[in-house]
């Protein structure tokens, strides 16, 4: 164990017991103090031969220690400490006196000056009547009747350091304790201003979100759950309907809707206390008296201390247009996950699909079909030369021959670069095949005009056969890659069937 540790009493202290702590520290330095001191004392007596005074020392050591221990069971059993450590070292002092003849003056002393002077005063106050007695002490040992001896001055002088120097420490404490609060004072005091200004922010905020509310050209209706009258009405309310505001909060949800029953709006306010939304399609009469058709959006609140429920209301036609842009939204997404954005073929993830319809139905109607993996020759060369945006171009003719080529149940992809990939369906012989291979390869050969430049693209095609070559889609499309290498490297421009 540390010093530290143990002049800590070894309790582990929350941040606010900062006085607890110091009053540990306190009474474990002092009563460790006493102890040394009075040790020295004892064998001082013990030299004498001055038994009694020995004997009084070694009980007063035993006590400080068993004190010291005691204040270590409990955190708060140093207050109680307190007083029977003062108490001690007024009978400490007091006994040391009686021993230099000096009990009356001595202890009076003690108790009207130095008492006084540490706990009003404060510790300088305190350490000057300190400093003034010992002088006096000494003063009057010359002056007096009986002369001390060393030892008369020994027995005085070290249980009066002793003590006042416990005083000193305690109230070195207060002031501790006074420097901690303050700065204690002025952490509240900046948490203080920290949560002020969270405060302002927030109200700010929500000064702006009440009026992004009012501006909005979305009707808002606030309406009081028992009477059906509106509490509050925004902007976008008074715009719609023709009223003022004032003119709203003296009218009832049933004045703006002319078809709205009791019967209804009492099922709505039902279900609104269950249900987060209730949506309600209604009408509204202007004041000019003319009418358009709404949809409503109810749930209930608590506004102003009252039970109350809020209506989002907007027009048919404004939601019409919301819902066609949503819907034009989920296509664009939908085509953009599916389709090869240059060629606007299909891509890799939709021509699996497509590719694992053909087998399903493959198999439903015991018909064969073809993949083909189509390669352009000498494509990059294009794209070195002339530019990727050169590229792109030969590309989206290469997709749209490849489309007209084929049957609108047979599937062409773009599966990467200058990959494509293609799927025939319900094919009737090896020679219908060939036919269509042939037929592409001429397609593809023909003249691609750019910017008045003739651009000459062949093809080498692979094919293989499902189920003939495998029953495994990724082989499938394997086989027909092995395939097309071959049909490369026999002179390009050709298509070749997989042979295993």
């Amino acid at each position: 164990m540390n010093l530290d540790t143990f002049l800590r009493s070894g309790f582990n202290f929350k941040d606010d017991e900062y006085e607890l702590r110091l009053h540990h520290i306190i009474f474990n330095a002092t009563l460790t103090l006493v102890i040394a001191m009075l040790f020295l004392l004892a064998i001082v007596r013990y030299v004498e031969n001055n038994y009694p005074q020995f004997i009084a020392d070694i009980i007063i050591i035993l006590s400080s220690a068993i004190g010291l221990f005691y204040i270590r069971k409990s955190k708060t059993l140093v207050y109680k400490a307190f007083p029977i450590l003062i108490t001690a070292f007024f009978i400490l002092v007091s006994f040391s006196f009686v021993n230099t003849n000096m009990f009356i003056v001595g202890t009076s002393w003690y108790i009207t000056f130095l008492l006084p002077a540490y706990f009003l005063g404060g510790y300088r106050a305190g350490f000057i009547a300190t400093i003034a007695s010992l002088f006096a002490i000494t003063i009057l040992s010359f002056t007096g009747e009986n002369q001390y001896t060393f030892f008369q001055y020994f027995y005085t002088l070290i249980p009066m350091i002793i003590s006042v120097l416990f005083m000193s420490i305690y109230e070195r404490r207060n002031e501790k304790v006074k420097e901690l609060l303050y700065q204690k004072n002025i952490s509240l005091e900046e948490e203080i201003d920290i949560k002020t200004q969270e405060q302002i922010r927030l109200l700010q905020q929500s000064q702006n979100l009440a009026q992004v509310l009012e501006k909005s050209t979305i009707e808002l209706y606030i309406v009081d759950i028992q009477t059906d009258h509106f509490l509050y009405v925004n902007n976008g309310a008074t715009n719609a309907l023709g009223y003022t505001q004032e003119e709203m909060l003296h009218k009832s949800v049933y004045d703006i809707n002319p078809s709205l029953t009791v019967e209804t709006v009492s099922k709505l306010k039902k279900a609104s206390k269950s249900v987060p939304n209730i949506m309600n399609i209604t009408e509204h009469q202007r004041k000019d008296g003319t009418t358009y058709g709404v949809q409503s959006y109810i749930h209930g609140i608590t506004y102003d201390k009252k039970d109350a429920y809020v209506i989002y209301d907007i027009k048919i036609s404004d939601e019409k247009k919301a819902q066609e842009e949503i819907l034009r939204q989920k296509q664009n997404l939908a085509k953009q996950a599916h389709y090869d954005t240059l060629t606007n073929l299909p891509n890799r993830a939709l021509f699996y699909d497509r590719l694992s319809h053909a087998i399903t139905k493959s198999k439903r109607s015991n018909k064969k079909f073809a993949l083909m993996f189509i390669d352009l020759d000498k494509f990059k060369e294009i794209n070195d030369t002339l530019g990727h945006d050169v590229g792109d171009i030969v590309l989206i003719e290469i997709a749209l021959r490849l489309k007209n080529s084929l049957r609108e149940v047979d599937t062409v992809a773009r599966l990467a670069g200058d990959e494509f990939l293609v799927i025939i369906e319900d094919i009737e012989s090896i020679e219908s095949v060939e036919l269509i291979a042939q037929k592409i390869l001429e397609t593809l050969s023909v003249a691609i005009v750019v910017d008045k430049i003739n651009l000459y693209v062949t093809s080498s095609i692979g094919i293989s056969i499902y189920p003939d070559h495998t029953e495994d889609p990724k082989l499938l499309i394997k086989h027909a890659d092995q395939a097309m290498y071959k049909a490369k490297n026999i002179g390009k421009n050709n298509f070749v069937f997989y042979n295993g």
